[in-house]
């Protein structure tokens, strides 16, 4: 076999580090994905949070002026806005405004906070993919170099 041994295993060396290199650039790519898409999602996250407060603002208008609204006609049929049916009228716009906030805000935070969830998520695997592309790396170049050797060795033996 001789010096074409010799050049078999300088290619399988050569092979070896293409491959070493190529699977280190995969983990790292995933990992670079990883971290976009979490960025995203955090992105994503605090947009639900903005619209949601924007949503809350509304119906924060919404319910003054029903109560506003309530307030005019009550007062243009001469009914006293403070006592009895008219400022039970009042305050159950008020608590629906209220409940109608509290919930708003409530879903708000519960998308918000599975967005975030997620893209924790999504880091961890590409945290996971780029650890499992270097032990991958690791273990090809170790095959690769001992398979190298092997091809050297029995290159030298034959002579």
């Amino acid at each position: 076999m001789g010096a074409a041994g010799y050049a078999m295993a300088g290619v399988s060396l050569i092979g070896t580090a293409v491959s070493t290199g190529a699977t280190l650039q995969a983990g790292n790519a995933a990992k670079a994905t990883a971290e976009f898409n979490a960025r995203m999602m955090e992105l994503e996250a605090k947009d639900t949070i903005d619209r949601g407060e924007q949503v809350v603002a509304e119906a924060e208008r919404d319910g003054r002026m029903m109560v506003g609204e309530q307030r005019a006609a009550l007062a243009a049929q001469g009914i006293e806005l403070g006592d009895g049916t008219a400022a039970d009228l009042q305050a159950s716009t008020v608590r629906t405004t209220l409940d109608t906030i509290a919930r708003v805000r409530a879903d708000a935070a519960m998308q918000a906070w599975g967005l975030r969830t997620n893209a924790r998520s999504v880091r961890r695997s590409g945290a996971y993919a780029q650890r499992g592309a270097r032990l991958n790396a690791i273990g090809g170049a170790l095959s690769g170099t001992a398979q190298a050797g092997s091809m050297a060795y029995t290159a030298y033996r034959e002579g």
